[in-house]
């Protein structure tokens, strides 16, 4: 006979506190610093360059006046999508797989 104070039986599950999370689209601004951001922009050459950085309003700014030089040729540039990790190394792994062979296939089919 089981213990119903034990394991992860239905009762466990009722009283369980379950908080809303935020599930629609999150602009830009309103991503806090403590968040990493994998971010994918559309050269004016039409061109893909993905970055990941903790603000990107910032590094929007940076693009928009030429500061980074990949993209200071190719303006304007456009954002296509951005993904929010609460983890920089999660941000990093995406963005180095997001680089990879399958990585930009994968990029191509689900996020262009």
């Amino acid at each position: 006979m089981s213990n119903p104070s034990r394991g992860f039986g239905a009762s466990s599950f009722e009283s369980a506190r379950v908080e809303k999370k935020e599930t629609g689209p999150r602009s830009p601004s309103s991503i806090s610093d403590k968040t990493w951001t994998v971010y994918l922009l559309r050269c004016n050459d039409g061109t893909i360059y993905t970055g990941c950085t903790n603000d990107l309003m910032d590094r929007l700014k940076q693009y928009e006046n030429g500061n980074i030089h990949y993209t200071s040729t190719r303006l304007p540039i456009r954002l296509e999508t951005y993904m929010v990790f609460s983890e920089r190394f999660k941000a990093f792994g995406f963005e180095r797989y997001l680089k990879s062979g399958s990585g930009k296939a994968f990029m191509m089919k689900r996020f262009l």
